[in-house]
């Protein structure tokens, strides 16, 4: 009986170890706050500009935008892995760390997002017409924060 209730504390004692072990995991996570915008304005591009019209509305284009530096970022879309484990630090003359084209936009109901060692974050790709995506960083480094925009037309990085 002795023995039964030693075994019986022990499973219980690392039964509660792991737990902490993995408690103390998450909340070594980046916690980021998430915005998400739809229908954005911002400076955009006359509909004559031919920025604009070498776009393809078929397709989705992703732009790492702003404030990006030495962080590692993950997306995919519903089926695919778009970027894994990319290090990316935003260029400052273009505003820009780097962009991506998934083809069909059609087919892409939701983007999933990893900042880092966050949690991963997904969001609806809600209407079709909004088919290029800005992700932004937050401008002070100690504030975490991503932006996700959703752009009527296509942005212009000066």
């Amino acid at each position: 009986m002795k023995q039964i209730l030693i075994v019986f504390l022990l499973l219980i004692f690392i039964s509660c170890s792991r737990s902490n072990l993995h408690s103390k995991q998450e909340n070594n996570q980046d916690v980021y706050d998430f915005h998400i915008m739809y229908s954005y304005k911002g400076v955009q591009m006359d509909s004559s500009d031919w920025r604009l019209k070498q776009l393809n509305p078929n397709n989705l284009y992703i732009f790492l935008e702003s404030y990006f530096k030495n962080d590692t970022i993950y997306i995919k879309d519903d089926k695919h892995v778009i970027a894994d484990n990319l290090v990316v630090t935003t260029e400052p003359s273009q505003g820009v760390a780097e962009s991506f084209i998934v083809e069909k936009i059609a087919d892409i109901n939701h983007l999933t997002l990893k900042v880092n060692s966050s949690p991963k974050v997904s969001f609806e790709i809600a209407r079709k017409d909004f088919f290029i995506i800005g992700i932004r960083r937050g401008i002070r480094e100690h504030k975490k924060e991503i932006t996700v925009v959703f752009y009527k037309k296509a942005p212009v990085y000066d």
